[in-house]
């Protein structure tokens, strides 16, 4: 009986971590089950030290479910997914996991050990034949070769937490680019001073105020689509993600033209309204009114 407990005992003690590292292939073919993210999380938590916190992980997973829909439409994997300023690697790990991307590249300066915690803690979860790069080059040097490498819809990049000048340099490469992006901006900076009094005028929060003109922004752009999302403000407050997904231009040129002129036409008809002599229309000054068409000139002296 005392054998029989020993052997129970030492079998619960046997980690998830330990556990996790064998399972491959098509044991681990249901990627996008709940239980997998709670194996993920498992292998985590009984990995060993340096790894990233717990904030540092529950906010990789929250991003990662808010941009995985309108990122990666029918879950396909793309060919590339750059995540820039990438840390411990854990969006990029997560994106290899569920089968989003056949290649991912982590940008970052400073690779810290965590990151080979990670790599090795989620081993099993990795596709063997997924190609995972970390590249230690500045996001400005990097960034721009690897989405030369690949057509537009063939590429994403994503960013946690990058600051906002790093955030504002993934969505200025990927419009230029044509390439999808999903970036959560932090530590926003204003050094015009523009934004900063348009956050005081409309008492807003500068970083709100920043990320909609940045949203403003890509949704100006032709063949661009954006969408603002958020995740629990309670495991981050800088919780805002703006995403930039790429349309058919043809087809939006078309669209957007006719909107315009739908609108012009309704605003018209307004006007008639508005002014049903179109005869002689009337300019009110002061209390007086003068007729347009009878004064070419108008003399506005005390």
């Amino acid at each position: 009986m005392f054998v029989v407990e020993l052997v129970f005992f030492f079998f619960k003690q046997k980690t998830a971590y330990e556990m996790l590292r064998s399972l491959v292939g098509s044991e681990m073919c249901i990627r996008d089950s709940p239980t997998v993210e709670r194996q993920l999380f498992l292998a985590w938590r009984h990995a060993p030290k340096p790894k990233p916190n717990a904030k540092e992980l529950k906010e990789a997973f929250a991003f990662f479910r808010r941009i995985d829909k309108p990122l990666f439409p029918g879950r396909v994997a793309q060919s590339l997914v750059v995540d820039a300023c990438a840390s411990h690697g854990l969006v990029g790990l997560l994106l290899c996991a569920y089968r989003r991307a056949e290649r991912v590249v982590m940008v970052d300066p400073n690779q810290p050990r965590s990151y080979h915690t990670m790599r090795e803690a989620w081993r099993g979860f990795i596709p063997e034949d997924a190609e995972v790069i970390y590249d230690q080059r500045c996001l400005g040097d990097a960034l721009g070769g690897w989405l030369e490498q690949h057509a537009p819809g063939e590429v994403s990049v994503v960013g946690v937490h990058a600051c906002q000048h790093l955030s504002a340099q993934i969505v200025e490469a990927c419009l230029a680019r044509g390439a999808g992006f999903a970036v959560m901006p932090c530590c926003h900076k204003d050094h015009q001073g523009s934004m900063k009094e348009a956050a005081k005028a409309l008492e807003l929060p500068l970083g709100v105020v920043m990320d909609l003109a940045m949203v403003g922004k890509v949704q100006a752009s032709p063949g661009y689509l954006c969408k603002l999302k958020t995740v629990d403000s309670e495991i981050t407050p800088q919780n805002r993600i703006i995403i930039g997904v790429r349309n058919d231009a043809q087809a939006l040129g078309p669209t957007a033209t006719a909107l315009v002129q739908e609108a012009e036409h309704k605003m018209a008809k307004a006007y008639d309204r508005a002014h049903r002599n179109k005869e002689d229309p009337l300019v009110a000054i002061g209390d007086a009114c003068i007729s347009v068409s009878e004064h070419s000139n108008i003399n506005f002296e005390d």
